[in-house]
């Protein structure tokens, strides 16, 4: 790599280009290859808070079908107690928007195969209850408050709201779970960012070091040498004048 010229080691220009090359191309695949790991970093902080957000929509979900259960409930209460067809409008009114959260239900527990069971379950549930909310609006108005009947609308609703409790305690479990990963993965991106800064200065604070010295070193020589051909040509001219 060094070629002898008048007793002096110089670097051949083949060399030094390559080595210019190396100081530009180095820096730029490092910052490619950081960059490409911290956003490896920062998907899956991205893709935990999806995870989070996720949860608190299938709790919203289920805290609306359980408003929607007890306005149902209500207005058939009310119908029991009055017989006046004017209370089972929150009754009729809640029936649309509770398929559509079923619905709503369904696709985003696709995933959690625990959640979809207490799901089905909970529309079997739901499917008594309404079989029974339906005999209910058959019976005649001396039959509408047998305290066996209550008891038993009452037996089919309490489970209905302990199998949407077990669905919510279930998803409070996971959110904190996701939550504690979440933070984790935000404390492992910083702690990389900095660790890979540290490593890539580290790098290049040496290599350029290495290289730039090489570089300075070639062309102090150089200088010395052309110093003295034109000292050595001095010295010739006044020795031939």
């Amino acid at each position: 790599r060094r070629l002898a010229s008048g007793g002096t080691s110089l670097m051949k220009p083949i060399a030094f280009n390559r080595t210019l090359r190396h100081l530009v191309a180095l820096p730029i695949l490092l910052l490619l290859i950081l960059g490409s790991f911290l956003l490896w970093q920062i998907q899956a902080t991205a893709r935990a808070q999806r995870e989070l957000d996720h949860s608190e929509r299938i709790t919203d979900r289920l805290q609306e079908l359980q408003n929607l259960f007890i306005d149902q409930e209500t207005g058939l209460r009310g119908f029991q107690l009055t017989g006046d067809p004017v209370m089972l409008a929150p009754w009729r009114a809640a029936a649309a928007p509770i398929q559509s959260r079923f619905s709503d239900l369904q696709q985003m527990l696709a995933g959690d195969p625990v959640q979809s069971a207490q799901l089905t379950q909970l529309r079997g549930q739901y499917s008594q209850w309404l079989g029974f909310a339906d005999a209910v609006l058959h019976q005649s108005a001396a039959a509408l408050n047998a305290a066996g009947m209550n008891r038993r609308g009452k037996a089919m609703m309490d489970a209905i709201r302990a199998t949407v409790g077990a669905m919510q305690l279930h998803e409070t479990n996971l959110r904190e779970e996701q939550y504690r990963h979440a933070r984790w993965l935000q404390r492992r991106e910083l702690f990389s960012l900095l660790a890979s800064f540290l490593i890539v200065g580290t790098i290049l604070a040496f290599f350029t070091r290495h290289h730039v010295r090489a570089i300075s070193a070639s062309y102090l020589r150089r200088i010395a040498e052309i110093t003295k051909r034109s000292d050595d040509l001095f010295d010739s001219q006044q020795w031939f004048q």
